[in-house]
């Protein structure tokens, strides 16, 4: 038992004696040189990022993607070849000196001498394919330094430093790996948002809704059709942003921590003074570059009203933040752009960033709701660079807005439209970043014409025939619009100067957009074969309408629904399309759908006809209008009617002073910018004895007429062209009858007095 007991110690001493050698004799070697080649490679790439202020300009031109990811692969492997080296040579000595290491470091000294001489200023574009100067890179000491740096590191080796030319060789790699890493670093998109209120303390919530801008500046829901609302001017990604945390402890230690993480590159600093100004200050590796101050004056934005309540100054001064924090956003975008050349196409042709900030506030409707201040941002935008193409799309689309829709306007802003769709295209296809403007803009030249044909068809004194004589390029040239936008929606591969859909919200639209202009060149085809069948003389049609999808949104059923009145109207079959009934019926879901489908030509038969008025304007024509009827006094009808509020007079009654003004305000919880709008068109009724009908006062509304002074002005500079409006909305509610309409020059003159 004794000998079996020695035996077996004997064997577990033998064990354990194997395993002790194999620790000490290859893992503790191992694990020292693992923790040497760690550490040398975290102390070489915390130097590549405190370096970066140093060898990159901070107004330079970023370099492209492929240029900057090849450097940071050289720089990398640089780096690691360094730390690896670094334990590996003192302890196995696996290579000396020879001709190998001549050539070796010739290779790298070459590298270095490029990066320092072509690296910051060439870059290769893509179309076409030609390397082009971009300016300096580098800054001025670093410029001087460096080259002097690589001169005497080549003199060493070969000279005075000839007897350590392995040191030599390994300090010139430890050399190239830092400076190509820091340079490479420097170049990055990397940002960071730190936003303060005017104490100092950090202000999370501003932070987060500029990081939220910076994503989705341009992007808001769009308008029913699709194409008002659907440009993105940001192509920065979630992973190139940051915010600075909150919280004292933590924002310190942060700070340290950022001031050496490598590429993380700007960083903007945003200083809310108070609700009328943000300081914005930007660096770049750690170096300033620039600071603007943003204020409500500066970007022409209406002041604040001094006679609010506390909700409304409540929600009136948030709006005001959100305003000049989305100008604050549209200023660091456009910093870096100039830059960063991927962003500048996504800005369509801006390169300030005051245009930028005033468009984007003005599309928003959140941001400003009045009409009036959304034109004047616009126009202000367009001044301030007439070459941005989204500002100026934006602008003519809100101008039309506001113009009397007759057959001349719609023609006059199809030829504005013409030189919009010139500064978006470029070798007849959209700019790369543009494809939304594009499309948008060949949209409104399509429609705009078709509409005019539609209108020229209805109004009296105007047939469509004679407006063909005058222009027989309208319907010619709606065809080629649409048959464009069609073709642009398509996304066609291989085309020079187009981008293949690439942004999700450009496929998207696109996707939206396919069908819609198949149904425009559809009604062009209807129009035109109409007019040769009136020409010639000839019986019978040809034309088929397009295939519609099975499940449309509510912006193409509306389309379907033009298309199926239009061949309704000329009795052409149309079996594919289905009843126009059931098209509106799933379309208009609101007042404003009904009012706004009140002048679109598509439906003028339909408001026009008694049986069939009702599917759009939601009341007969013998059914009584009130003023709580109305589409702006509807969505208040409840309270006002609580309040006793039911007349004209009775709301002139109750808002006849400011201060009545704004109790009425807080009652029905909205601006007084609002109720000021409210008593403008409550005073209509007061201009004379027959504009004082609810019923009047609504065809008033449909001309685009919202206020006594409107009224005036349009009756002084376009008077023949106001009575031909009102008598055609007069025919659409049947109210040809009242005396506002039966003899207008009644109220026409007082109204001139």
């Amino acid at each position: 038992m004794t000998l079996f007991g020695r035996a077996g110690a004997s064997v577990i001493a033998l064990e354990t004696s194997g395993w002790d050698a194999f620790f000490s004799s290859w893992l503790v070697p191992v694990a020292q040189c693992v923790i040497a080649m760690a550490v040398a490679l975290a102390v070489l790439i915390v130097v590549s990022g405190l370096l970066t202020r140093c060898v990159t300009d901070r107004n330079g031109e970023a370099w492209g993607d492929g240029g900057r990811r090849a450097w940071t692969f050289v720089g990398g492997l640089s780096l690691l070849a360094v730390a690896v080296f670094l334990p590996v040579h003192p302890m196995f000595r696996p290579f000396r000196d020879g001709t190998w290491l001549t050539w070796a470091f010739l290779g790298v000294a070459a590298l270095g001498a490029a990066l320092v001489l072509l690296a910051p200023h060439l870059r290769m574009q893509r179309t076409p394919r030609r390397l082009t100067w971009s300016g300096p890179g580098l800054p001025r000491p670093a410029a001087w330094i460096l080259p002097l740096v690589w001169a005497g590191l080549v003199s060493c080796f070969f000279s005075w430093g000839a007897h350590s030319r392995l040191l030599v060789a390994y300090v010139t790699l430890a050399a190239l790996g830092v400076i190509a890493s820091a340079m490479a670093l420097g170049q990055n998109l990397r940002l960071q948002v730190e936003a303060q209120d005017e104490n100092g303390k950090a202000d999370a919530a501003a932070s987060d809704y500029v990081l939220a801008r910076l994503q989705s500046l341009g992007t808001t829901t769009p308008d029913p059709l699709g194409i008002s609302r659907a440009t993105e001017l940001s192509r920065l990604l979630s992973e190139d942003l940051s915010a600075l945390p909150a919280g004292a402890v933590t924002s310190a230690a942060a700070r340290v921590l950022y001031a050496v993480r490598p590429g993380l590159t700007w960083r903007a600093r945003l200083t809310v003074v108070d609700v009328n100004r943000v300081a914005v200050t930007m660096t770049r590796n750690g170096r300033h570059v620039e600071s603007q101050v943003i204020s409500r004056q500066s970007l022409g934005l209406p002041p604040l009203p001094p006679d609010l309540g506390t909700p409304q100054l409540e929600q009136e001064r948030g709006r005001a933040r959100a305003q000049l924090l989305t100008g604050a956003a549209a200023c660091v975008l456009v910093r870096l752009s100039h830059v960063h050349r991927n962003l500048r196409n996504g800005l369509c042709g801006a390169e300030r960033w005051r245009s930028v900030a005033l468009q984007v506030i003005a599309t928003e409707h959140a941001l400003v709701a009045d009409p009036d201040v959304r034109l004047r941002l616009l126009k202000a935008a367009v001044d301030e660079e007439p070459r941005y193409g989204l500002a100026r799309l934006e602008y003519l689309v809100e101008l039309f807005a506001g113009t009397p829709k007759t057959t001349a306007n719609r023609l006059r802003f199809a030829r504005l439209m013409d030189t919009q769709q010139r500064l978006a295209a470029q070798d007849g296809h959209a700019k790369p970043g543009w494809e939304a403007v594009h499309m948008r803009t060949l949209y409104c030249q399509a429609a705009l014409r078709i509409n005019s044909c539609l209108v020229a068809l209805h109004e009296d004194g105007e047939p469509a025939e004679q407006l063909l004589r005058q222009d027989s390029t309208v319907l010619a040239d709606a065809r080629r619009w649409a048959g464009k936008l069609a073709d642009e929606c398509k996304g066609t591969k291989g085309r020079a100067g187009f981008v293949h859909h690439k942004e999700e919200n450009v496929r998207h639209l696109a996707q939206h957009m396919r069908p819609v202009a198949e149904g425009l060149m559809s009604a062009v085809d209807l129009l035109t074969e109409r007019a040769r069948r009136r020409a010639e003389g000839t019986r019978g049609w040809t034309w088929t309408p397009p295939e519609p999808e099975e499940h449309p949104s509510p912006g193409l059923a509306l389309h379907y629904a033009a298309l199926a009145e239009l061949a309704d109207e000329h009795g052409v079959s149309r079996p594919a399309l289905g009843d126009v009934r059931d098209y509106l019926a799933f379309v208009l879901a609101t007042p404003e759908d009904r009012q706004a489908l009140q002048s679109d030509p598509s439906f003028w038969t339909i408001v026009r006809d008694p049986g069939r008025t009702e599917l759009i304007t939601g009341t007969a024509h013998g059914e009584p209008v009130g003023m709580l009827d109305l589409a702006p006094f509807r969505p208040y009808a409840e309270r006002l009617a609580r309040a006793g509020i039911t007349t004209f007079r009775k709301f002139r009654q109750r808002t006849s002073t400011d201060q009545r003004q704004q109790t009425l305000a807080e009652y029905l919880d909205v601006s007084s910018l609002l109720v000021s709008h409210l008593v403008d068109i409550a005073t209509l009724a007061d201009t004379h004895e027959d504009l004082a009908s609810p019923k009047v006062v609504q065809a008033l509304l449909a001309a685009g007429i919202n206020s006594r002074g409107e009224l005036r002005e349009r009756a002084a500079t376009d008077r023949e062209g106001l009575t031909r409006a009102l008598a055609l909305n007069a025919e659409r509610f049947g109210l040809t009858a009242l005396p506002a309409f039966a003899a207008p020059d009644r109220w026409l003159t007082a109204v001139m007095s």
